[in-house]
């Protein structure tokens, strides 16, 4: 889980301690600047990415990039559930 660590430090900074927050689903979405190529979308649970599913694209798309072509877009996006920890004395 190469993310998992990134996105809990990140979380710390930009989130109030009193908050929990936990990752529902990420989004991949990688494109390449040819017509005839479709984006690459997918959705997986939590931020368990298949990145071999990710690469297997990157690595179809080598012809393209060899001839010139490049990534248009490339795009994570990480959908969380947040929820309000009340603390009661």
């Amino acid at each position: 889980m190469v993310l998992k660590p990134k996105l809990d430090k990140l979380l710390r900074k930009k989130l109030p301690q009193n908050r929990h927050v936990r990752g529902d689903e990420t989004n991949v979405i990688v494109s390449v600047n040819h017509r005839s190529e479709r984006d690459l979308i997918k959705r997986f649970e939590d931020i368990d990415v298949d990145w071999p599913v990710v690469e297997k694209q990157l690595i179809a798309w080598s012809d393209l990039f060899r001839s010139g072509k490049k990534l248009s877009r490339s795009h994570l996006q990480l959908r969380r559930h947040a929820a309000i920890i009340r603390q009661y004395h």
